[in-house]
């Protein structure tokens, strides 16, 4: 009987290790598997404001590359950089041409060198990332990937950062595969109001080049994809106009920004007036509830129907300062077609005497709507513009003071328009502040009456139930 109870035990011991070696091994071949599948099937990003995620212009651009990519991290032994590292797994899953690799700047000096970058000249931070193809590759600071936004630094002197990984990332990728990089040249010379910084890094995203072109002393460059005129307070010469009409003649690209100067722009006016258009005088003032702080300072909806507003919604508020109408020239070519992008409510007037401090409408003001941005297209010049009558619309003192306006997405619409771009592949920062929840007072009181009294009665009452249940058991 002992005899058998042991051959039994020891056979029950037997399946038992080989049930376990089964299932350890089972383990370990599913691990293996699950390291073999893309990451967007193994990690879920749970992040509030998708850090660790691409959109859909990312994946569809990564789709479409038919060069082989690497992305290099540049990150020391034993630093972490959680964020950076878990969305190159996002971008290395995206396409079987994007490789991602991470570099030591103390061991792997070579492979730095050979990017032009010398550890012994230069200081590198860890974070920085380096895009390479056969073509090109292009260094990307990790100040530029974690952007200070200097609005709330300015408001609570708390540093908050915004991540831009994604959008340096795929800029960059853009960058080392295209096989030609657009130019904006940008006239000079007519005390010109600046746009502002952030729109140049995000035309620089947009991987273009720029080049400022004063036309008293140079021509055109040959490769010229958009023509930036802005807001000049000073007029262009003759010669100037002539280079710039025989550009618009040759279908050439052009954007241009207005001024209301009391100085007399003749020949600018002139090459407005050859786009197809011309300005209503006065400055325009928008009706109540359609303003910020002054009647000038108008707000109005991104709602046109022209393609450049395909992506905005009603609520999409763009701000316009000292704007004038635009209208259609009268000497506007018949082939010529004009299409309103922004424009006024029905409430809004044109003022023409600017002494007046009266912010009602009065009878010697001319009645609304007016289009404030309008695109042309020429279809027989091929010739594209986009004529905004502001000079602030992408200026510092707009932009960084109502950082919420969708006028540097407008700009960036119409560039992509201009030169027919699929997409555009100038993405925004995400933040990196985890959301609040804002309580108004009742809510906060209501809140807090639950928090504080009746969910600790409830719990008493509910033991003391229990308690009494017990009791009469």
């Amino acid at each position: 009987m002992k005899e058998a109870l042991k051959k039994a035990s020891v056979r029950h011991g037997s399946y038992s290790a080989l049930l376990t070696v089964i299932v350890v091994s089972m383990i370990i071949l599913l691990n293996l598997f699950v390291k073999q599948l893309p990451a967007n099937l193994i990690y879920y990003d749970m992040s509030d404001n998708k850090l660790f995620s691409v959109g859909e212009v990312t994946k569809k651009f990564a789709q479409e590359l038919k060069e082989d990519v690497t992305i290099y991290l540049i990150l020391a032994q034993g630093k972490e950089e959680h964020t950076l590292q878990q969305l190159l797994v996002t971008y290395d899953s995206l396409s079987d041409h994007i490789k991602t690799q991470t570099i030591d700047p103390n061991k792997d000096i070579k492979i730095l060198k050979d990017f032009g970058l010398d550890t012994a000249l230069t200081s590198i931070k860890d974070g920085c990332v380096i895009v390479a193809s056969a073509k090109r590759h292009k260094f990307i600071d990790v100040d530029s990937i974690y952007e200070l936004d200097l609005m709330r630094y300015q408001q609570t002197q708390q540093k908050l950062y915004d991540f831009d990984g994604e959008g340096e990332i795929t800029s960059a990728i853009s960058f080392v595969t295209s096989d030609q990089l657009p130019v904006m040249c940008i006239v000079e010379g007519h005390e010109e109001v600046d746009i502002a910084k952030s729109i140049y890094d995000l035309i620089a995203k947009a991987n273009f080049d720029t080049k400022r072109i004063n036309l008293l002393k140079e021509n055109l460059p040959k490769k010229c994809d958009v023509l930036l005129l802005n807001a000049p307070m000073k007029d262009y010469s003759k010669e100037e106009t002539t280079k710039i009409k025989d550009y618009i003649d040759q279908g050439g690209k052009v954007m241009l920004m207005s001024v209301y100067s009391s100085n007399n722009l003749k020949n600018f006016m002139e090459v407005v007036d050859y786009l197809g258009v011309n300005f209503q005088k006065g400055v325009l003032f928008e009706g109540a509830g359609m303003y910020m702080q002054y009647p000038f300072n108008m707000v109005v909806s991104a709602n046109g129907s022209h393609s450049i507003m395909k992506n905005f919604k009603s609520s999409d508020l763009a701000l316009v300062l000292y704007g004038q109408g635009i209208l259609k020239s009268e000497s506007a070519r018949k082939d010529m077609v004009i299409s309103s992008l922004l424009s006024t409510s029905k409430n809004s007037f044109s003022r023409l005497d600017l002494e007046n401090q009266n912010i009602s409408k009065t009878d010697k003001d001319i009645s609304g709507p007016f289009d404030i941005a309008v695109a042309i297209e020429d279809k027989q010049t091929k010739m594209k513009a986009v004529v905004y009558s502001t000079p602030l619309f992408v200026s510092d003192s707009v932009l960084a003071a109502y950082p919420a306006a969708a006028n540097a997405k407008i700009f960036m619409s119409s560039l992509s328009w201009m030169c027919e771009f699929k997409q555009n592949i100038s993405i925004p920062a995400k933040s990196t502040n985890y959301p609040t929840n804002v309580f108004t007072a009742a809510q906060g009181q209501i809140s807090m009456a639950i928090t504080v009294f009746v969910f600790p009665i409830a719990v008493c009452l509910l033991g003391l139930f229990i308690w009494i249940k017990r009791r009469t058991r």
